[in-house]
């Protein structure tokens, strides 16, 4: 490839802990005038360890939780969070079948991909 280094084969591997957001008080959005988001709210994919969208998504619904003033309305930004925290605590029912390799072969095996989800447009 021409790159300075081996591009094929890793140099070293390197683990960590990972937490997962077990239930939905695991996730936080704050409290009075702190607004927590992304993984600082415990908004990590439990499936995936994935954090930037959870990151992006909060960021976003916490930027439609300010008022004209500036002000932050925190109940606002806890209610438009709900639905994304439910969306991550769900996650969770999958993780039994990725992390056992015989369930994992299973699902892998089935074909099973994904929902798609078509939206109805209004006439």
């Amino acid at each position: 490839l021409g790159l300075p280094f081996n591009a094929v084969k890793p140099a070293f591997r390197e683990s960590g802990m990972m937490f997962r957001p077990l239930r939905l008080n695991s996730m936080f959005a704050g409290a009075g005038s702190v607004a927590l988001a992304g993984e600082a709210a415990g908004l990590i994919s439990p499936s995936s360890a994935e954090g930037i969208g959870p990151a992006l998504k909060s960021a976003y619904l916490l930027a439609q939780s300010f008022d004209k003033n500036g002000g932050l309305n925190i109940e606002k930004y806890r209610k438009k969070l709900l639905a994304l925290r439910w969306n991550l605590y769900c996650k969770n029912l999958k993780i039994p079948a990725m992390f056992c390799p015989p369930l994992r072969r299973l699902a892998m095996r089935s074909g099973l991909t994904a929902v798609v989800a078509v939206r109805a447009e209004s006439g």
